[in-house]
């Protein structure tokens, strides 16, 4: 959450009822603010609206992932139809007397 700047997998809800918060009465800091003295309870953590680590992910990962994929398959294309030339053309090849 500290890398991403994100608050839980949806938002600062996801902690609402978490054993984290009922044993510190208060909320991760990354759902607040960066500054480690500041209390985090609830009512920062709305007012701040960090968005969920999901949607981090989503929208940083998406256009990075979806190119490599496209480049990936364009690959195994470009190489399908060179396997196919090769074989065939080692079919048109006399057949090779067995050496054993």
């Amino acid at each position: 959450m500290t890398k991403l700047n994100c608050c839980g997998y949806k938002c600062y809800d996801d902690f609402t009822n978490s054993p984290f918060v009922k044993r510190n009465s208060e909320y991760p800091k990354q759902c607040c603010s960066k500054d480690s003295n500041s209390r985090c309870g609830k009512q920062e953590a709305m007012n701040k609206k960090m968005e969920g680590c999901f949607h981090v992910l989503l929208n940083e990962n998406i256009p990075i992932s979806g190119a490599l994929l496209f480049l990936i398959g364009i690959l195994q294309i470009v190489a399908l139809f060179g396997s196919l030339k090769v074989y065939r053309c080692l079919r048109r090849l006399p057949d090779l007397p067995d050496p054993f």
